[in-house]
């Protein structure tokens, strides 16, 4: 797939969930994700995706667009995106067995 292809398939909450997988691994033990593919010239692959933001969120950023770990860890599994909360509480906590839906 070249860079074109990607980018078609990727817009603004639009993600596809095959293209996260090409991209990223995920482990739902640690809710850590790693890079499959190098990005950018900064980062390698393996590296762990993503930081910490102002909010205590962590975030990962897929071509130019912020994405909350939490809410790429649930689409990765579920392929859906929906309304989520951390069930300790702990923003940077991305297992999946810490992710619940949840209501606005």
């Amino acid at each position: 797939m070249n860079h074109r292809d990607r980018r078609s398939i990727m817009r603004k909450n639009n993600l596809c969930q095959k293209f996260l997988h090409e991209i990223l691994s995920y482990d739902k033990e640690s809710g850590i994700f790693r890079w499959k593919i190098k990005p950018s010239r900064r980062v390698y692959i393996g590296q762990i995706a993503g930081c910490e933001n102002v909010a205590g969120y962590w975030i990962i950023a897929i071509h130019r667009c912020i994405y909350r770990a939490h809410n790429l860890a649930w689409f990765y599994v579920y392929g859906e995106w929906c309304q989520l909360d951390h069930k300790n509480c702990i923003k940077t906590d991305n297992r999946i067995m810490n992710l619940r839906k949840a209501t606005p």
